[in-house]
């Protein structure tokens, strides 16, 4: 999730846990430690498709974090006089801060690699990051409560001599409820997608190697459907706002894994199509050939596009790009006018 949302579901957290002992500084004390696993973006790496499949890798590690909270709870207990006899609680609150950040992000269509340096112990575990995909990057509906409890716990907020909770406190309780539910709702909503795609699949007589299905920038209505076969993904949108007998108009976009079999540098391609879970796409466009991340984005707009090779002549062999360029390209500022106006009319475009 954005760096806000994990500041304000830190600060909810903390509140919740540490309210009572710190008052509003449990708020201050989520806000930075909700912010931390994020700041493995101040690494630097030499290519960044490196930096693209290592973010929320070994800062999002459930043991890391779990290791991390042991100390930073104890540190926060001896810092503060009303918490020193409660160092167990604050660990606790350190833990559900760092656990609540990676499981949320969890729920991305990036995904969180929480399993990072377990590998090792477990072979069986996943390789690539977890990313179950049921909420938007961005969700303002999932934020909004939480930011708004984090502004009242700020001004309100505050140790009562009695320990019991404080109006904010109910606040945060409440604000923390909405927003678990509305995972809940994202996981419910997605599932439903999700059958009515493999049905429709099904009837078709198409072979699906996998589905893939995430809602779309900011909102839990209008979800993104891809489903695999062999080389081809099939791809498309679908409101829950639409008549459920309406099919899904599914278009078709070509791998082209073949372009990897070109390339000396092909286990830069491979890195990316492991991360994407198979849901990627080659191109050669103006002698280049690229990689792009079907997952996160709509087509043809992808938010994490690459370029590996450049070929200028399409007789000669392709050279290799050491490193490889994240092609940030133009982004049409008439897709988000389209999906917000595919959530509600079917026929919506682009040309709209």
């Amino acid at each position: 999730m954005d760096s806000l949302t994990q500041a304000v579901l830190g600060a909810t957290v903390g509140y919740a846990v540490g309210g009572r002992h710190l008052g509003r500084k449990a708020a201050l004390w989520g806000i930075g430690l909700g912010t931390l696993p994020d700041l493995d973006v101040l690494v630097r790496y030499v290519d960044p498709i490196d930096s693209f499949v290592m973010h929320r890798s070994w800062s999002h590690s459930l043991i890391l974090t779990g290791l991390a909270a042991f100390p930073l709870g104890l540190m926060i207990s001896r810092l503060h006089k009303t918490a020193r006899a409660a160092p167990m609680r604050m660990i606790c609150m350190a833990w559900l801060i760092l656990f609540t950040h990676i499981m949320l992000d969890a729920l991305t269509s990036y995904g969180t690699q929480i399993f990072w340096g377990l590998k090792e112990i477990i072979p069986t575990l996943p390789q690539a990051p977890v990313g179950v995909a049921s909420i938007s990057i961005i969700d303002p509906v999932y934020t909004l409560p939480l930011l708004f409890a984090t502004i009242w716990i700020l001004v309100r907020g505050r140790v009562r001599p009695d320990g019991r909770a404080t109006r904010a406190g109910s606040v945060t309780i409440v604000a923390l409820l909405f927003s678990t539910l509305y995972l809940g709702w994202g996981l419910i909503a997605q599932y439903q997608v999700e059958q009515k795609l493999r049905a429709q699949m099904a009837a078709a007589g198409t072979k699906i190697d996998d589905v893939y299905v995430t809602p779309t920038f900011g909102n839990s209505v209008l979800w993104y459907v891809m489903v695999r076969e062999g080389d081809k993904v099939h791809y498309g949108l679908r409101s829950l706002l639409e008549d459920a007998d309406k099919p899904i108009e599914l278009r078709t976009q070509e791998r082209r894994s073949d372009l990897i079999a070109l390339l000396t540098n092909g286990s830069k391609a491979q890195q990316v199509v492991a991360f994407s879970h198979g849901f990627y796409r080659l191109a050669e466009t103006d002698g280049r050939i690229y990689i792009a991340d079907m997952r996160m984005g709509y087509p043809p707009h992808f938010g994490f596009n690459f370029a590996l090779a450049a070929r200028p002549d399409a007789a000669e062999d392709p050279v290799a790009l050491m490193p490889t360029e994240h092609v940030r390209g133009h982004l049409d500022s008439r897709l988000f006018g389209f999906l917000w106006q595919r959530i509600f009319d079917p026929a919506a475009s682009m040309a709209n």
